[in-house]
């Protein structure tokens, strides 16, 4: 079994800019050569399939494809045992310091990045800020990754309403759908104003955001099926059409859906 130490994976590390707290980095795994031991890493991190994909093993084996975003806790011990193409990621690796400094569970960074329609639009920014990194860069990826495990931890609260997370869940399960302000009301038994106004607040967004967020989500991993046409994706995804899809996809990602496929 192999260790690996701040900075470390065993993919090949293409970029990568770092503070006390943490390090962003891209890595490449290729087909030909890549290492298939077991290994843990000494700092949590959370990785983000940008082209191609593999197949791991933590417990059990799981497929990662583009779009995917994984989560490994310090020391937790998994594999690669298959990569049928080349396979680029987008990694946050966090120090032990993190944790005591922003006073952050490894808990909640868990929840944030698997719960939260931001969580891989953050990481195609991480990804664009890396091939145009200054001495900002990394400053302003702690903040972005800062704001998405405060508004995640602000819905695990206590007082948090019942009606909140019962909201969340119904949105994440039919995203697909055009669901009603009605409709929301009488699944989590509050009035349909209570859900209008305080909406923001929880969701540190707008009711329409959200939705958008969640379809951007879907979209990513279709979109680098070439084989696959935009108009497809859209109406698969829930957009009016592939005009809407083009603009949503860029206004949250600086990306067209184009140049994302081409990475």
């Amino acid at each position: 079994m192999q260790a690996l130490s701040k900075g470390n994976h065993i993919s090949s590390v293409l970029t990568n800019i770092t503070n006390k707290e943490l390090i962003a980095s891209t890595t490449l795994l290729s087909p030909n050569d890549f290492n298939g031991m077991v290994h843990y890493h000494d700092n949590a991190h959370f990785s983000f399939v940008l082209k191609g994909g593999c197949t791991e093993r933590k417990k059990n084996s799981y497929e990662r494809f583009p779009g995917s975003i994984t989560w490994y806790e310090a020391g937790e011990i998994h594999q690669i045992i298959k990569v049928q193409q080349p396979s680029f990621h987008v990694n946050f690796e966090l120090s032990p310091s993190f944790y005591t400094v922003y006073g952050i569970k490894p808990e909640t960074i868990a929840m944030a990045i698997s719960g939260h329609p931001d969580a891989r639009i953050m990481m195609l920014n991480v990804y664009r800020e890396l091939n145009m990194p200054d001495d900002n860069t990394i400053s302003s990826l702690e903040l972005i990754l800062l704001n998405l495990i405060q508004e995640t931890a602000k819905l695990e609260c206590v007082g948090v309403p019942k009606w909140v997370k019962i909201l969340r869940e119904v949105l994440n399960d039919r995203w697909q759908e055009k669901i009603t302000l009605t409709e929301l009301s009488i699944a989590c038994d509050v009035h349909p104003v209570t859900i209008s106004k305080y909406f923001p607040h929880y969701f540190s967004c707008t009711f329409a955001e959200y939705l958008r967020k969640q379809k951007v989500n879907r979209a990513l991993a279709l979109i680098k099926q070439s084989s696959i046409e935009l108009s497809t994706i859209a109406f698969a995804c829930g957009f009016a059409d592939q005009s809407h899809l083009i603009r949503t996809f860029k206004a949250m990602t600086g990306l067209l859906p184009a140049a994302y496929r081409k990475l």
